[in-house]
């Protein structure tokens, strides 16, 4: 069968030898890699369970009067996409467990990126020729997290409403073109016509899922080109990638990671409970709540926002007040999570003088990125924590305790990174306890070739312990 139809395939498209190609390819051996690939899932899954809820959401703000099944809301006066998410959550069958598991994707999703980025970061894997691929992963994060807010202020309840609030004040607050983005976007003051649920509805399910499954493409295309980092090991150089062929090593590995993606997300839909708008209830401009929370990885805007500075610009007879210097900047770079982390050629090591860079180090400049990293990932979690805990006594203790605390993770990540790279070179862990190079017949070895495309005969995966003899 498969002969067949490798035959009928070979004959009419010659794709044999890319076959043969794309089965060797060589994947990377770490559990970190495999963050990438959640990420990828998740929007799998987004895409599905987004559209069987276009299905059934309608996209207006045309008020009618509720006569559904949920009784505290029968004869109110809401807008036709709140009812039908309602109707969606309540009446249509699967629709809660879909419109649930959707939900959780998306912060999965996010998570995913946060956690790759990082891990890409931290061990210099930016660095060149790999660096335009970082940046389009920082931004696939931007569009996600767009797509993410746009999200759950289509289902136009309490949250969100107050949330499209806030986001018309910060679109005012932009400096010069503030007030004309809010005009283009609402068709004049908060909230808007009519038809900015329309713009919002085109953007969600058809502008930035195109465009973020165009930059996955790109992405994954970049990283197939110029193959993964690594870290340093016996084997693994700078002209060697070390790692398992895609057949029959980690083909079967990243299906098994995709089926428990979706197992996990399908069951935290059905048992665990997000976003219960009909407990919000509709949102009108005149009701505001203290209680409102935004989604998680929103949660840094919540809280920069209480860190900028009140002032009042004009033009001749006042002036600036005097601040900390500095403070400005602070409050702008608060506004953007990890902006210090989008930079990194001008700072943390980029290759000088061209050279390409393959190993991702854990020593050396590790100690320059997390003296760099660590402030920026514990400031973001510190408003986090202020937008989600307010004015609480444990959220300002957790606040002030943020970047102590990432600064201990980075510590332990670094210690856990480092005793792998000791495994593989067959050195001794950080406690000192003797570490044995592992030898395992489904790694392959792979001569790294400068060139986009290696040659064939270059490309021929070897057994890591019979270096001699072709892939187990």
């Amino acid at each position: 069968m498969i002969s067949r139809t490798v035959r009928f395939l070979d004959e009419r498209a010659g794709a044999v030898p890319f076959l043969r190609k794309a089965l060797r390819y060589v994947f990377p051996d770490h559990w970190s890699f495999l963050l990438g690939e959640v990420a990828l899932y998740s929007f799998v899954i987004l895409v599905g369970t987004g559209i069987y809820l276009t299905l059934f959401f309608k996209p207006s703000l045309a008020p009618v009067v509720y006569h559904g099944d949920y009784l505290p809301l029968r004869g109110r006066e809401l807008s036709e996409a709140y009812q039908s998410t309602v109707d969606i959550s309540l009446r249509i069958k699967a629709g809660l467990l879909i419109r649930q598991t959707h939900h959780w994707a998306a912060d999965v999703f996010v998570a995913a990126i946060v956690l790759h980025l990082l891990r890409i970061f931290f061990t210099g894997a930016f660095r060149k020729p790999r660096d335009l691929t970082y940046y389009i992963g920082l931004l696939m994060l931007i569009l996600a997290l767009l797509e993410g807010y746009l999200g759950y202020s289509l289902v136009d309840d309490l949250l969100s409403g107050m949330g499209l609030a806030i986001g018309y004040s910060v679109a005012m607050s932009v400096p010069f073109i503030g007030a004309n983005i809010a005009q283009l976007l609402w068709d004049g003051p908060f909230p808007g016509s009519d038809s900015f649920m329309s713009r919002m509805y085109v953007a969600h399910v058809l502008v930035l899922p195109v465009l973020i499954g165009t930059l996955i493409v790109l992405h994954v295309t970049l990283v197939a080109a110029r193959h993964h980092t690594q870290f340093i090991s016996r084997r693994a150089t700078e002209k060697k990638v070390v790692g398992m062929p895609t057949f029959p090593a980690y083909a079967p590995r990243s299906l098994g990671l995709a089926f428990a993606v979706a197992a996990v997300l399908f069951l935290m839909g059905g048992l665990i409970q997000i976003n219960p708008i009909w407990q919000w209830g509709p949102y009108h401009v005149s009701q505001a709540t203290n209680g409102a929370q935004p989604d998680w990885y929103l949660g840094w805007l919540i809280g920069a926002l209480r860190l900028v500075p009140s002032f009042d610009v004009t033009v001749d007879l006042h002036r600036l007040p005097r601040r900390r210097r500095g403070s400005h900047v602070r409050a702008v770079r608060a506004l953007v999570p990890g902006s210090g982390l989008g930079v990194p050629r001008a700072r943390l090591g980029a290759s000088r003088g061209g050279a390409l860079r393959h190993e991702a180090d854990l020593r050396g400049a590790t100690a320059r990125r997390g003296r760099r990293g660590t402030p920026e990932a514990g400031g973001g979690g510190a408003r986090r924590l202020d937008g989600q805990l307010g004015r609480d006594p444990l959220g300002e203790r957790l606040r002030d305790a943020a970047p102590d605390l990432g600064r201990l993770l980075e510590q332990r990540v670094e210690l856990a990174l480092r005793d792998h790279e000791d495994v593989h070179v067959g050195g001794r862990g950080h406690r000192g306890r003797p570490r044995h190079l592992r030898h395992e017949c489904d790694l392959a070895e792979e001569v790294r070739s400068p060139s986009l495309s290696p040659p064939a005969d270059r490309a021929r995966p070897r057994c890591a312990r019979h270096p001699a003899a072709p892939a187990c």
